[in-house]
């Protein structure tokens, strides 16, 4: 089976094995190439143009990082915990303020000069220290820089654009290009429960105006039951996802989302007569599907292939 943690980078959901699941269907189906064969195992975006430079090296990742949250949080930022306290609003209810412990995700440089930071904002009390739980996601924030007079000064700052993951996090970001010149980031975030797991995938487009989401409900990449698969569990799978952005046939949208998944399913034999399955050897069989998402002018829907990933 697939390690939860390495494979969640690259992958995200199942396959609907379980009756009664509903699957995506496509909205629209026009004329397209073949899809292409799947990416490698390893390398979860392949962008139509390179993307975004992310945090170099050990000491530019710490250096870059630490410059940005410290310009952007000033006083309220502690360099020994890496940690900033900070009021943020409910992403519900943005009259709604609460108190966050603030920390970098992921910071990159963009080709005009301006630096970002996707910062993760987790639920925290008087004292500083989290208190979320399993169930609870982080809230996702960028804030974009510009050096002036050899300093870091903050240009814009969105803050709660979206609650994402679970236990306080929002999960792992991915720099890319939605086309040339529109850079963003992909958020990987997962949750984990009595033995299932689920992988999901955001998309947001750096503008020039601000942070805009492109997937609307987060697209399935990845799922398992790892976890609770026993010798009498009827099903069990483990299906995983690659995915990239390809130019579209329109080049004023962000480029068309490009999804492989694989894995493997199994199923217990029903032997006629009996209320239930029994227990006994298992038949499994692989996985495999495509599926690519076009953008609509409001988020991505699903134009070609099948998303073989249900909801838990």
């Amino acid at each position: 089976m697939i390690p939860r943690p390495e494979k969640l980078s690259l992958v995200l959901l199942l396959l609907p094995l379980l009756a009664g699941c509903s699957q995506d269907r496509p909205e629209r189906v026009s004329p397209r190439p073949p899809l292409p064969a799947p990416a490698v195992k390893g390398a979860p975006t392949a962008a139509v143009a390179p993307a975004p430079a992310g945090d170099r090296g050990e000491a530019g990742q710490a250096t870059l990082s630490d410059m940005l949250m410290r310009a952007a949080f000033e006083a309220d930022f502690h360099a020994a915990t890496g940690v900033a306290l900070r009021p943020i609003p409910d992403p519900v209810n943005r009259k709604r303020m609460g108190l966050h412990a603030v920390s970098a995700v992921a910071a990159t440089l963009l080709p005009g000069g301006d630096a970002v930071l996707v910062v993760n904002a987790e639920d925290a009390g008087e004292d500083g220290a989290p208190r979320s739980s399993h169930a609870s996601p982080g809230l996702l924030g960028v804030i974009v820089l510009q050096r002036q007079d050899g300093r870091w000064v903050v240009r814009r700052r969105h803050e709660s654009l979206a609650a994402l993951g679970s236990s306080g996090r929002i999960g792992e970001v991915v720099w890319t290009r939605f086309g040339p010149d529109r850079p963003g980031f992909a958020v990987i975030h997962s949750w984990t429960g009595q033995g299932h797991s689920i992988g999901l995938l955001s998309l947001f487009e750096l503008g020039a105006d601000g942070v805009r989401e492109l997937t609307g409900e987060p697209i399935r990449l990845h799922s398992d039951n790892s976890g609770n698969c026993l010798d009498d569990t009827p099903q069990c799978w483990d299906i995983a996802g690659t995915w990239r952005i390809v130019a579209g046939e329109d080049p004023a949208s962000p480029g068309d989302l490009l999804l492989q998944f694989s894995g493997e399913e199994s199923s217990l034999q029903i032997v006629e007569g009996e209320s239930s399955p029994p227990k006994g050897p298992r038949v499994s069989r692989p996985v495999s599907s495509s599926a690519r998402y076009v953008f609509d002018g409001t988020r991505y829907r699903l134009a070609d292939g099948r998303n073989v990933v249900p909801d838990l």
